[in-house]
C-alpha cells in the first residue's frame, strides 16, 4: 500500500531583471494525517551545467503541522551572471518515520527538471509612462485541491523580479465560494472571497506592485454552452455553483453571459477568455463547453478579448482575425494579454490520468509575465488608474518589444490609444523600442479600418535592416474614410524568435472619404 507523500514544489520567475537576485518559492502540502519535518532545502545555481553558487534556504529544520507551508527566499547571484542559468533544489523531509529526498518537486512523472531562468542584461523595453502587467493568473485561494495556491506576497515578489508593475489575480468563482475544509461544499458566507478582497485591498495600500482582484466565471453563451469570462475590479461576488471540474454531481447552475454583464458597472473590466480555443470531444461531451460566438462578443458591457495567453501560433492568429472583424463591425472592443498560469510561475504542472498519485506532465508554454499587457498611465500607479487605462484601451499586448502612437489633427488636437479624433489632415507619431533580449526592430506597420466598407488595409509599412532598438517617426496621412480606426503592429527578432507588439486602435472621424 502506498503511503501519502507530501506535495513539494519549487518555483521561480522565467526571467529576472538585470542585477536582481532570483526569488525562489518553496511550497509543501502535507497530504498525510501526521505532521512532517522539513530537514533542509539546498539550492544550487548552475551555468552550463557547472555549479556557480550554493545556498541553504533553511536556517534550521521546520515542523509542518498545517496542510500548506510556503517560503520565499531571495538568492543572490554572481554580479556578472547573465543569460540562462539553472536552479537545482533538494528537499530532505521526514515523513512517517522515513527521511525522503525530493529534487525540485515530488510529482510522479515530469522528470523533476531543474528550473531554467533568464537573467536579462537590459530591463524590459521602456517608454515613458508605460507599465507592464499579466492580466490572467489563477492560484490564490486553492487549499485542499491537488493544485498549489500561492500567497499574494510571493506572487508580488515574482512580479517585481520579472519586471511587472501589476497583475490580476482571478481564480474561478467556484474556487472563491467553496469551504476551506471541503472544496465540494458551497460556503454561502463566501469567506474565501471576502478574505481575498481584504488581502488585496490591504496589499495595494502599502506596496508598489498592484494587484487587480478578479474572478474567472463560467457562463452560458447564447447557445447554452459553457464559456469563460474574466471579471476584474467588481466589488461583489457573482455566485456560481460548484462546477463540473470539482467532481460534484449535484446542481450545475450557470448564469447567462448577458445576465452577468448586465450586473457589472462602468468601473469593471470584463474580457472574453480564450475566445478562439477549440475544445476536445471529451470536454464538449461531458463538460458542455461552448465557443464564444459573434453575438456573445458584441454584448454591451464586454470590455474586450484576451486573445493571447502565452501560446503563439493559431490561437493568436485566429484571435487577431476575430478582433479585427469586430472592429470592422463598429464594435469598440479592446485586446489584452495574460498567461492564464495555474498555481505556478515558471512551470505549469498538468494532471494526467490517473488523476491520483500526484502524477503530472509539465508545460512550459504559459509562464507568468511572459506575455504582457502594457498600459499608458501617468504616475502614481494605483489600482483605479490601471483599470481606467485598460478600460479606455490605452494599452498594447506584447511578448517583447513596445510601441506607442498618437494621432494629431490639423487643429493640433491629439488622441492617445483607445481614443477618437475628428479631422481630415492626420499625423501619426509613433515610438518603438526593443532590447537584444527580444531582438532588433524588424518592422513597423499601421492599418486603417474602414468601418463603413468593412475593410482593413495597410497604410504604412517600414522594414528595418540594421540593428535598430529604438525608432520614432511622424507619418502624414492622406484623407481617410469618413469613419474608421487606425491600429499599429511592431515586430522584432528573426523568423525563429519573432516578437511582436499589437496596439489597441484610435478611432477617427474624417470629413473626407
Amino acid at each position: 500500500m502506498l503511503t501519502a507523500r507530501p506535495l513539494v514544489f519549487t518555483d521561480a520567475p522565467y526571467r529576472i531583471e538585470p542585477r536582481m537576485p532570483v526569488p525562489l518559492v518553496f511550497i509543501i502540502k502535507n497530504t498525510g494525517k501526521h505532521p512532517i519535518r522539513l530537514e533542509s532545502i539546498k539550492v544550487k545555481i548552475k551555468k552550463n551545467g557547472h555549479t556557480v553558487q550554493e545556498a541553504a534556504a533553511l536556517k534550521q529544520p521546520v515542523d509542518i503541522h498545517s496542510v500548506r507551508w510556503h517560503k520565499a527566499v531571495l538568492v543572490s547571484l554572481p554580479y556578472d551572471l547573465s543569460g540562462s542559468f539553472e536552479i537545482d533544489t533538494t528537499f530532505h523531509i521526514q515523513s512517517n518515520g522515513k527521511v525522503r529526498t525530493f529534487r525540485n518537486d515530488s510529482y510522479r512523472g515530469g522528470g523533476h527538471r531543474q528550473l531554467k531562468v533568464y537573467r536579462a542584461k537590459d530591463s524590459l523595453p521602456k517608454l515613458s509612462n508605460f507599465y507592464f502587467g499579466d492580466l490572467h493568473c489563477r492560484r490564490y485561494t486553492r487549499i485542499n485541491s491537488d493544485n498549489f495556491s500561492v500567497p499574494i506576497p510571493l506572487s508580488a515578489a515574482i512580479a517585481k523580479a520579472t519586471g511587472l508593475s501589476f497583475f490580476a489575480a482571478a481564480d474561478q468563482s467556484y474556487e472563491l465560494n467553496d469551504s476551506d475544509s471541503n472544496t465540494e461544499q458551497i460556503d454561502n458566507k463566501i469567506v474565501k472571497w471576502e478574505r481575498f478582497q481584504k488581502a488585496v485591498d490591504a496589499w495595494n495600500k502599502k506596496h508598489e506592485i498592484i494587484i487587480l482582484p478578479g474572478e474567472e466565471i463560467s457562463c452560458r453563451n447564447r447557445r447554452g454552452g459553457d464559456i469563460n469570462l474574466l471579471i476584474i475590479n467588481y466589488p461583489e461576488f457573482i455566485h456560481r455553483s460548484i462546477g463540473q471540474a470539482e467532481g460534484n454531481s449535484g446542481s450545475k447552475l450557470y448564469s447567462s453571459l448577458n445576465k452577468v454583464l448586465s450586473r457589472t458597472g462602468s468601473n469593471t473590466l470584463t474580457f472574453a477568455v480564450h475566445p478562439e480555443k477549440k475544445h476536445s470531444f471529451f470536454t464538449l461531451l461531458f463538460f458542455r463547453k461552448g465557443q464564444w460566438g459573434t453575438f456573445d462578443l458584441t454584448l454591451s458591457g464586454l470590455t474586450g478579448l484576451q486573445i493571447y495567453n502565452g501560446q503563439n501560433g493559431l490561437f493568436l492568429d485566429q484571435g487577431l482575425s476575430r478582433w479585427i472583424k469586430l472592429l470592422l463591425m463598429g464594435e469598440r472592443k479592446f485586446v489584452v494579454a495574460g498567461n492564464n498560469v495555474h498555481d505556478s510561475f515558471k512551470r505549469m504542472k498538468k494532471k494526467r490520468f490517473p488523476f491520483s498519485l500526484n502524477r503530472s506532465r509539465e508545460s512550459l508554454r504559459q509562464l507568468f509575465g511572459n506575455v504582457r499587457t502594457g498600459i499608458y498611465c501617468t504616475p502614481p500607479i494605483i489600482q483605479e488608474k490601471i483599470t481606467a487605462s485598460i478600460r479606455n484601451g490605452r494599452s498594447v499586448i506584447t511578448n517583447g518589444p513596445l510601441m506607442d502612437f498618437t494621432i494629431r489633427n490639423e487643429m493640433g488636437e491629439r488622441s492617445l490609444l483607445g481614443g477618437e479624433l475628428k479631422g481630415s489632415l492626420l499625423t501619426i507619431k509613433y515610438r518603438a523600442v526593443s532590447t537584444p533580449e527580444y531582438g532588433s526592430i524588424s518592422r513597423v506597420c499601421f492599418y486603417s479600418g474602414n468601418i463603413s466598407a468593412g475593410v482593413e488595409e495597410p497604410i504604412y509599412t517600414i522594414d528595418f535592416q540594421n540593428s535598430e532598438y529604438s525608432v520614432q517617426n511622424e507619418i502624414n496621412l492622406e484623407p481617410l474614410c469618413s469613419y474608421g480606426y487606425i491600429r499599429g503592429e511592431l515586430f522584432s527578432g528573426d523568423n525563429e524568435q519573432k516578437r511582436f507588439c499589437y496596439t489597441n486602435p484610435i478611432w477617427i472621424h474624417s470629413s473626407k472619404g
